[in-house]
């Protein structure tokens, strides 16, 4: 090579220097392109849908960038080209690519740009604007039911749901004796715009029928709500009360009372009876005050004089007046005597203890004070021995004897004492029973036998004297089984028991007693046997409503898949993440399947087709989780079994996705070509779906 140190002469250079020099260029092109291809987000606008005053816009998100997507939705005004600074409908982070939706509400009627934008952080983007209008309407409204009636008023009012586009300028209600009430005619005002109001109607006819419309009026017209209809009140007048006839007269007291019928349109405020020993007593003399309202009542009369005869009315008052009952009259009680009361014969007999009793049939003109029956192995028995005190007053009672000596002749009767003295019944007798033996009870056959439970029973003959507290079977894979071991209780006293056995192991052979229990002892049936039922162990086999797909270690549990497909429906809740289905395992499936019914309320889904589902006599069905879903691929679809076809999806019950989105996407099962694999879907999506129940 040659330099000349002259400028004007070119410069030659050697070849290695020259590649050199290409290498430079190239590094240098190529970190430039590199800067160019970094990823951008991007937007697109795909439509914008009209309901009402509403609009329902709809999006997609086409590239989440470098940084991802910090906030997205939808821009909108009256210009063309929206941006940010003008009305925004934010729906904050997004972490996925793909559609998305908003609905824009309560707008005012005119022509509308909307365009939807994504921003990362630094920078934002917009798709292509798209075009809508909102045509102006009359309103939307409900009419709210009548309440608070009175002769000449009444409260409703209305909810004001929508205003068409245009604002709401006058509402209220209105109302007629006819059909289809117009806001021309009687009608309030109560306020403008959007929402509930209450209205006062006023200037009603008592006992007359109105009907009643909510309106709201906007630039457009006068719409209507939905009509209702009431009666307005009736005019008051003064009760209607009926007299009861008098009852438990003595020297001092009796009972009367009334019946308020009619409350003559007005609250009844006081009622009860009057009493004089003239003729038409009013309720500003003696009387009682036993409540308010309408309906029956019991007044108790004192103060009365021993042989004298009185005049009672009953009473009714309300805001017009008091109203009076028919007359009545009844005569007191001359002088006190001793009680009348009967003796009951026995019961109940047991060594220790038995049932008497008696009825006071007249208080001999002065109240009774106790009353009961007394007892002793002499005749003649008095209330100063032993005795019960069984409550006062006239009419039946029932006694317990206690304290007795087994296989022991007693004497009873009944008393009743008042201010006069101690009355008794007739005297009659009993002898205790004698000492208790254990129960009398048979072993019923088994029957109802699966792998893990039976049915048996028994039947106790007799209770040995002594009340059985307890009865059932026991078992045991020994014979002669006790009760300390495997047992049922079922019930207390004689007579025939079912009793169910669970908890049994499979092909095994149980022995099981019968046993009844009283003071005496545990007494026991004869003794019975049984086997219960081998264990499952074909996989694809039909049992307990559907096709074994999983059997566990003990080979007496498992999974079984409904022998066809359910409706395909979607999985339900988009944009709501459901607590607790997260489930993936095997045994999971049931608990998601409740979380999801429990926690969506979207109707039709797949967890809830599946769990109101009945088939072949079983109620208990649910939506599989993701890897039950698996072993029905892997031993139902790969060996023919269950008419599962090829290229399908299937939901399953765990909510899930790749980036933990559980708002938007659950996991499905697709049946492809040759393979079975998990993916994730949107929840709007209609999928396949296929029940299973555990037994």
């Amino acid at each position: 090579m040659y330099i000349n140190i002259n400028l004007m002469k070119p410069i030659k250079i050697q070849p290695t220097l020259k590649f050199l020099l290409l290498i430079l260029i190239i590094v240098f092109t190529l970190s430039s392109c590199q800067k160019d291809l970094q990823r951008i987000i991007a937007v697109k606008t795909k439509e914008a849908q009209v309901q009402n005053n509403n609009v329902i816009a709809k999006g997609e998100v086409t590239d989440l960038g470098e940084n991802g997507i910090k906030d997205y939705g939808f821009v909108y005004g009256g210009s063309e080209n929206p941006t940010t600074d003008n009305y925004k409908k934010s729906k904050g982070t997004k972490f996925s690519v793909g559609d998305f939706t908003d609905t824009i509400k309560n707008l005012n009627f005119g022509n509308y740009y909307i365009r939807a934008f994504v921003f990362d952080g630094s920078d934002t983007k917009y798709g292509e604007n798209k075009t809508f209008s909102i045509i102006p309407m009359v309103a939307t409204l409900t009419t709210a039911s009548v309440s608070n009636i009175t002769l000449n008023s009444a409260t409703s009012g209305g909810n004001v749901t929508s205003d068409g586009g245009s604002t709401v300028l006058a509402r209220g209600v209105c109302w007629s004796t006819s059909s289809n009430p117009v806001a021309t005619g009687s009608h309030t005002t109560d306020g403008t715009g959007l929402g509930t109001f209450t209205s006062n109607i006023t200037g009603l006819t008592a006992s007359t029928t109105y009907f009643v419309r909510a309106y709201a009026t906007n630039s457009i017209g006068t719409a209507y709500g939905n009509e209702v209809s009431f009666t307005a009140g009736q005019s008051i007048t003064t009760p209607i009360i009926a007299t009861t006839a008098a009852s438990a007269i003595t020297q001092t007291t009796a009972t009367s009372g009334g019946n308020v019928t009619s409350d003559g349109g007005a609250t009844v405020t006081a009622r009860g009876v009057c009493w004089s020993t003239s003729s038409n007593p009013v309720a500003t003399g003696s009387h009682t005050t036993d409540g308010t309202g309408t309906g029956s009542f019991i007044s108790s009369i004192t103060g009365l004089s021993a042989n004298t005869l009185y005049y009672v009315r009953a009473y009714a008052t309300n805001s017009t007046g008091t109203s009076y009952g028919s007359q009545i009259s009844f005569t007191t009680t001359a002088n006190i005597v001793a009680p009348t009361v009967t003796t009951t014969a026995t019961s109940a007999i047991a060594q220790t203890t038995a049932t008497s009793g008696g009825n006071v049939t007249s208080d001999g003109g002065a109240t009774v004070t106790a009353r009961g029956v007394c007892w002793s192995t002499n005749s003649n028995p008095v209330a100063t021995g032993s005795h019960t005190t069984d409550g006062t007053g006239t009419g039946s009672f029932t006694s317990s004897l206690t304290g007795l000596i087994a296989n022991t002749t007693y004497y009873v009767r009944a008393y009743a004492a008042n201010s006069a003295g101690t009355a008794y019944g007739s005297q009659i007798t009993f002898i205790t029973t004698q000492n208790i033996v254990i129960p009398t009870v048979t072993t019923t056959v088994a029957s109802n036998i699966t792998q893990n439970t039976a049915t048996s029973g028994g039947n106790v003959t007799s209770d040995g004297g002594g009340i059985v507290t307890a009865h059932g079977v026991c078992w045991s894979i020994s014979q002669n089984p006790i009760v300390t071991g495997s047992h049922t209780t079922d019930g207390t006293g004689t007579g025939s028991f079912t009793s169910n056995l669970t908890s049994l192991s499979y092909s095994t052979t149980y022995y099981i007693r019968a046993y009844a229990t009283n003071s005496a002892g545990t007494a026991y049936g004869s003794q019975v046997n049984f086997t219960t039922i081998a264990a499952i162990t074909s996989i694809g086999a039909t049992f307990a409503g559907g096709l074994v797909f999983y059997i566990d270690n003990t080979g007496q549990h498992g999974l079984v898949v409904a022998p066809s497909a359910q409706p395909s429906a979607q999985w339900g809740c988009d944009g709501t993440a459901i607590n607790g289905a997260d489930g993936s395992a095997v045994g999971t499936g049931l608990q998601n399947t409740i979380d999801i019914v429990n926690g969506c309320s979207t109707t039709g889904i797949a967890a809830q087709i599946c769990s109101d589902l009945v088939l072949n006599g079983y109620s208990d069905w649910f939506l599989p989780s993701v890897d039950e879903f698996n072993l029905i691929y892997q031993n139902i679809y790969l060996n023919g079994l269950g008419g599962i076809s090829v290229d399908t999806d299937w939901w399953t019950s765990t909510e899930t996705n790749s980036t933990g989105n559980s708002n938007n996407y659950a996991t499905k099962f697709r049946i492809g070509y040759g393979y079975g694999q998990v993916n994730f879907d949107s929840k709007y999506y209609v999928r396949q779906v296929r029940a299973v129940r555990a037994f």
